[in-house]
């Protein structure tokens, strides 16, 4: 395949910043997969008091692709409705000075990637009626979910639906994903399309020998999501029972709401919490894991339970997302979501068995199905169909 003959212009609703490190950070290693068969470049437009001038823009080199960044200063008055309107038109503008400075500097795009639907699905529609430049959309949001509350709102619904309309084609990173966005009304052919991982960053190294088996959770720690209070419940009854482990947990926002079950239950010598970390550091927490542990109420893949594998550890999880597809029945176990007496006994099973499982399967299952190369040929083999038929 051909890298010089594909041109794609990459948005991403979601995107790594200084101070959310991971969001979003697995549209990047699409894009870091795509990058490998077809000339790819990413679109990144946000708002930065901090700057000198009304704008600025910066192209760097990032493996594969080219990522030109867009800071503008934002409108700020003691009127907050009209500093969000002003500025929302001042993104709209840059995102489109950002697409001509691309056509004038680099390439004309064959499509433009659009990755999660919101908020830049209107950029890539006002650009497909504007410019007739066609766009695929990445899905990767639980927003799709018979049991996220958002679904409620119908002007989000209203949104999601047209942006997916207007699609030239449509992937979901797992099979729940795609049957949950087929039930929330989106009627294009949808493709399953997963998730990646750079094996060479997430790898197994020999354990050393610690006075206490490890777990490890990582999340965002929304309840509602990741059910974090659970796996709190399951910890309280297994400390009853034995003491011979600890719960790490890395976490993108607070923990105050949990802390006072915590405090009650004197759980503070069992669970350590470490805040945000990099992907880099992220890795040196799943090398020296016993085995990941999950609770969450649904979700859209888990990235979290790819990167333990590759990393050689065993995995507790509940039965959603691509979780059952990655753990199969002989590379962890798996619960129903909300079932706290079968999460109890497995993470007690777990506890005593983890060595049994081979750090060197578990890692091969996912260099095998979830490597760079295997999900870049699925995506450009995509848009060579979408180009065939322009």
């Amino acid at each position: 395949m051909n890298k010089e003959n594909k041109h794609i212009l990459h948005l991403l609703s979601w995107y790594p910043t200084p101070n959310d490190p991971t969001r979003g950070n697995f549209c990047l290693r699409h894009i870091e997969a795509i990058s490998l068969s077809c000339n790819s470049i990413v679109l990144i437009v946000y708002t930065d008091a901090n700057i000198n001038k009304n704008r600025e823009l910066n192209t760097e080199t990032v493996d594969n692709y080219t990522k030109i960044t867009i800071q503008i200063k934002p409108f700020l008055s003691l009127f907050r409705p009209l500093n969000t309107l002003i500025n929302k038109y001042k993104l709209f503008i840059a995102y489109n000075f950002g697409l001509k400075h691309i056509r004038k500097q680099h390439f004309n795009p064959d499509l433009v990637h659009l990755h999660v639907a919101l908020p830049l699905g209107k950029i890539a529609l006002y650009w497909k009626k504007r410019f007739k430049i066609p766009y695929v959309l990445s899905e990767h949001w639980s927003i799709y979910s018979p049991d996220d509350k958002r679904l409620k709102d119908k002007k989000i619904k209203k949104r999601l639906l047209k942006i997916a309309k207007n699609a030239s084609a449509v992937t979901a990173v797992s099979q729940l994903l795609k049957k949950n966005m087929l039930s929330f009304g989106i009627k294009n052919n949808i493709h399953v399309i997963p998730n990646t991982i750079d094996i060479n960053l997430f790898h197994s190294i020999p354990k050393k020998q610690l006075p206490k088996k490890h777990i490890l959770h990582i999340s965002s720690l929304n309840n509602q999501e990741k059910n974090f209070s659970g796996i709190l419940n399951v910890i309280n009854r297994l400390k009853e029972t034995r003491n011979d482990f600890v719960l790490n947990v890395i976490h993108d926002y607070d923990y105050e709401e949990y802390q006072s079950f915590i405090t009650k239950n004197q759980l503070s010598e069992y669970i350590i919490f470490h805040g945000k970390k990099t992907m880099e550091e992220i890795v040196t927490y799943y090398q020296s894991a016993d085995f990941l542990l999950m609770f969450s109420n649904f979700e859209t893949f888990s990235c979290v339970v790819m990167e333990a594998l590759a990393c050689g550890i065993p995995v507790v999880a509940t039965n959603t997302g691509a979780i059952p597809e990655m753990l199969g029945n002989n590379r962890g176990f798996i619960v129903s979501p909300k079932d706290e007496e079968a999460l109890f006994q497995k993470v007690n099973k777990m506890l005593d068995v983890y060595s049994t499982f081979s750090p060197e399967d578990l890692r091969q299952f996912i260099q095998k199905n979830y490597n760079q190369k295997t999900i870049s040929t699925m995506f450009c083999q995509l848009y060579q169909q979408l180009l065939n038929h322009a």
